[in-house]
Order: C-alpha cells, then sequence, then structure tokens
C-alpha cells in the first residue's frame, strides 16, 4: 500500500478558508477507484516526496471521488480523470490538466502559480446564481436526430464512432425505442441487433464470467479498460433484455442473464441486499479462463460503496429480467435510507452520504413505477419538486439550494440528459403530469441543435407529447 505523501484535504470549508487564509490556489484533483491513470498517477506523481513536498508548500491539494462527488465532477472535469484543476480560493477555474507524470506536472504547476499571482488582483471569482432557462417552443426532430445518429454509427461493428468505443446506452435505447416506429423501425432494429451481437462477441463482453468492461479501446469492441462499473452492466442488462423480446433473438437475453449472474455473484451485499459500485481493471486476472480465476488469491478490489443511481439501475434491470426478489431486496434498502423530506442521497457507507443530486432522483422514481410502487414513487416526485424543480420555468437543477455551498457548487446546473429523462419518464407514467414534461421540454429545447444524436431522449419525449 502507497503512503499518502501529498496531504489530501476533502473538499469542504477547512480548505477553502486554508486557501483564502494562506493566500494559496487550490489543486483540485479528481479520481475514480476504478480509473487505470488515476492509481497511476497518484504512484508516480502526488506520492513522489518532491512533488509532494512542492504541492503542499504552494497549494492547498484537495481530492474528490468522481463517483462519490457527481455534482463537484460536473463543475470542475476537463475531459476525462485524472483532472488536476487549479481553483482560486473562491472555486473560480484558472487552469487544469488530465494525467501528468511529475516531469510534465512541475512546470504546469510552476505555471499555474504565476498565472495566480500575476491575476491576484483581478481574480475570477464565483457570484451564486442558477443557469437561465431560455423557454423554446418544442419541435419534433426524430428525424433529424436519427439522421444525426446514423452518420455515426458504425456499419462495420455496430455502435457509434470509432475509438474508443463505449456502449452509449441512451443511443442504444433510442433504437430500441425506434424499433416499432413506421418509418425508421426497420432500420433502427437492424442497427440494434448488430451492434449487441457484435459486442457480445467482442473483447469488451467477459465470456467468462460475464458482464461487460466499461469501454473498449478499438473500434472492434476488443482490447477493453478491464474494469467493470454496476451502472453500465445494469444498463445493458435492460438494453439486452428487451431487446431479445423485440428483435425476437434468445440469444441476446443469455447475455443479458449471464451478466445477472456476474452482477449477483460479484456486487451483491448479502448484509444490506444492495449492490456494490465496481470492479477494479485487472488485465491479468481477465484474460484467465473461468477455472483459473477461481484460483486467483487477491482477484480485482470490488468497491463497496453503495450508489443510489447505481442500485436503482439495477433494480429496474432485474424487474425487466424478471428477477422480482433480488429487486425488492435492494429496493427495500433504498427506501430505508429516503429522508422523509430531503428524499436520497448519492452513496451509502455506514450512513447516507454525499449530495442531493437530481439523477439518483429520476433513476429511483423510474424504479419504483417500474416496481409498482405507486404511492412512493408520488412521495418522491413531491420531494423532487421541492427540491430541484425551478416554480418558475419548471425546470429541474441538478442541485439544490444551500446557501453554504462552495466554489461553482455555488451554481445550480440544468442537465439536458436527466431533464428530458425525467420529461419522458412523467408522459409515461401519468397524463396528469404532461404539463410538467412539457415546460421542461419548453425550458431544455434551445439546446438541441448543438446536441446531435445526443438530443435522443428529447426527441422521443416530444414524439411522446404530440402523441406522434
Amino acid at each position: 500500500m502507497l503512503l499518502n505523501e501529498t496531504h489530501w484535504y476533502n473538499w469542504g470549508k477547512e480548505a477553502f478558508a486554508k486557501s483564502k487564509r494562506e493566500k494559496k490556489p487550490i489543486l483540485l484533483d479528481i479520481s475514480a477507484v476504478w480509473c487505470h491513470w488515476c492509481h497511476t498517477m497518484e504512484q508516480n506523481t502526488y506520492n513522489n516526496p518532491e512533488m509532494a513536498k512542492f504541492i503542499d508548500e504552494r497549494f492547498v491539494p484537495i481530492r474528490v471521488d468522481t463517483d462519490q462527488r457527481p455534482d463537484i465532477n460536473a463543475r470542475y472535469n476537463l475531459g476525462g480523470w485524472p483532472t488536476t484543476a487549479i481553483l482560486t480560493p473562491d472555486g473560480a477555474l484558472l487552469t487544469g490538466v488530465l494525467y501528468a507524470p511529475p516531469e510534465h506536472l512541475r512546470p504546469f504547476l510552476e505555471q499555474a502559480l504565476k498565472m495566480f499571482k500575476e491575476k491576484r488582483a483581478v481574480l475570477p471569482t464565483i457570484e451564486p446564481h442558477d443557469e437561465h432557462c431560455t423557454p423554446v417552443a418544442p419541435k419534433p426532430v426524430l428525424d433529424d436526430v436519427f439522421e444525426a445518429l446514423k452518420h455515426i454509427y458504425d456499419p462495420r461493428y455496430g455502435g457509434f464512432g470509432r475509438e474508443p468505443k463505449f456502449p452509449q446506452h441512451n443511443l442504444l435505447r433510442f433504437l430500441l425505442a425506434l424499433s416499432k416506429h413506421k418509418k425508421h423501425g426497420k432500420e433502427a432494429k437492424k442497427m440494434l441487433s448488430h451492434t449487441l451481437l457484435t459486442m457480445s462477441k467482442g473483447q469488451i463482453y467477459d465470456q467468462e464470467e460475464g458482464g461487460f468492461y466499461r469501454y473498449s479501446t478499438r473500434q472492434n469492441w476488443d482490447q477493453p479498460h478491464w474494469e467493470k462499473m454496476l451502472d453500465d452492466n445494469a444498463q445493458l442488462i435492460t438494453v439486452y433484455t428487451e431487446a431479445a423480446q423485440v428483435l425476437k433473438k434468445p440469444e441476446l437475453k443469455k447475455i443479458g442473464d449471464k451478466s445477472i449472474a456476474f452482477v449477483l455473484n460479484k456486487f451483491f451485499d448479502k448484509k444490506t441486499k444492495a449492490f456494490f459500485a465496481s470492479q477494479d481493471a485487472d488485465e491479468a486476472y481477465c484474460l484467465l479462463s473461468l477455472g483459473e480465476r477461481k484460483n486467483v488469491k487477491h482477484p480485482p478490489e470490488i468497491d463497496k460503496t453503495i450508489y443510489a443511481d447505481k442500485n436503482a439501475l439495477i433494480i429496474e434491470a432485474l424487474l425487466t429480467a424478471g428477477k422480482k426478489a433480488a429487486a425488492e431486496q435492494a429496493l427495500t434498502f433504498l427506501l430505508s435510507k429516503m429522508q422523509t423530506t430531503q428524499g436520497v442521497f448519492h452513496y451509502y457507507t455506514t450512513k447516507p452520504q454525499g449530495p442531493r443530486w437530481l439523477p439518483d432522483h429520476i433513476a429511483l422514481l423510474r424504479a419504483l413505477i417500474a416496481a409498482e410502487k405507486d404511492k412512493k414513487a408520488q412521495q418522491l416526485f413531491k420531494q423532487m419538486q421541492s427540491s430541484f424543480m425551478d416554480k418558475k420555468s419548471g425546470v429541474f437543477y441538478d442541485i439544490p439550494t444551500d446557501k453554504n455551498a462552495l466554489g461553482a457548487l455555488k451554481i445550480r446546473k440544468i442537465d439536458f440528459e436527466a431533464n428530458t429523462e425525467l420529461a419522458l419518464l412523467l408522459l409515461n407514467w401519468k397524463k396528469e403530469l404532461n404539463r410538467i414534461a412539457e415546460r421542461i421540454l419548453h425550458c431544455v429545447a434551445g439546446q438541441v441543435p448543438a446536441l446531435g444524436p445526443h438530443a435522443a431522449t428529447y426527441a422521443l419525449a416530444v414524439n411522446k407529447l404530440r402523441n406522434i
């Protein structure tokens, strides 16, 4: 185990007060337990004694786990992990870098210090405000979105784009939803079938234990990054299970069932009956046969944090696959942690922790609806309206108002994907909620032209609203 040479602070008042008091910039490291390059940078850079001393003397170092604090990651991530962001004492972003060995990080930090000193009199600050909604009448864009999707579709190997290749669950769900469309159904089914079958034959799918790795570094779904994530597998299980029925391909259900077996074997917590978060990347282990894996003394580490959104997604997947008992157990745990007035917190170790985060509530609402627990679902949605909804515009912010918020958390953001998912969910749930869904779609419509295929959920929601 590595000694922690850099003396990290948690995100909180102590670190920000130290930064202001000592007139030092903040070095914010955003990493993840499953992230290979985060571990490499930890070992080679932050645990380099000279580098650690340099950082401790000239910066206030704060470390954040991206899974535990998605709200901070949403505001400061610079395009990947690890992110090293340099902030003012007020929390405004000055500059930043992704993975950097010591010989690259040192000159970058020296330049950042120079920038901080030269701009000291005019450093950017953060004024508390919310992102604004500019209402635009929602228009049907499904044809345009599908055309944009076809432009990034890979006809040879399926999926979207070239490399690195991510499953992109929301786009797969879009194809699944289009499978019965009069105009696009035939083509959507062909694209979906080819993608799911090709993925299941590539290395991104674990042929031995089941389950999918996070993404592939090659266009043909080979050479994956070897970590496995609960939320990735949950969403793929749902897609494979539903696609097996729609496409009448039982081999797809077998992929889903084998992935469920992996999740139940590796991620199920016998104590709480909920599910752990992820399995660390270990290429040597993953390349072994199933028989050889059983004899490994030190299998990949499991992150035993229980996340609200990831658990809600696997609950929905289990219900879709007919595994009601396991789903009900995990749902009982989540509901036992739900606060009467505050909804759910993002994760659980010994107690509920982390932010109150809109995507957690949307995922749990969808799970409750799937489990036919309508009373609980209505209770949760009322809490969501109270905590996240802008009463004037109807859009939902990603976090509640917090007068003690630090840095960019003073600014509440409008998450396009979360809002469009919520709108579609409401439209499919209760007719009396159509007006709320319509207000949401009005607020986010202005973002659509720049999103291309990534406006897929929005396109489905507008079509549902217009009964197209």
